[in-house]
């Protein structure tokens, strides 16, 4: 988890009512920011909504994620992972 893709790194969104917003960022559509949540669900956001807007320096993927998988099932999420990097 220690080089992630820029694509993969959340965007942290905060707005000015207040609210913040958390996903991966999908682009931009004129004055609308498209941003995905954890449900896959596209947010749109106004640009003048936005007061601020980082990326976040934490991999979505957790830290021990192999210490808590067994030998099989880290090598089956290995083996899927890398099979959709092939086809994107």
């Amino acid at each position: 988890s220690r080089n992630v893709d820029q694509a993969y790194l959340a965007s942290l969104i905060e707005l000015d009512s207040g609210e913040l917003l958390t996903g991966l960022k999908k682009g931009e559509e004129g004055e609308l920011v498209l941003l995905a949540d954890n449900q896959g669900e596209i947010i749109k956001i106004s640009k003048d909504e936005i007061v601020d807007e980082r990326t976040s320096k934490l991999s979505p993927m957790p830290s021990n994620v192999a210490a808590d998988l067994g030998e099989d099932d880290f090598r089956n999420l290995m083996s899927f992972l890398l099979k959709q990097r092939v086809e994107d």
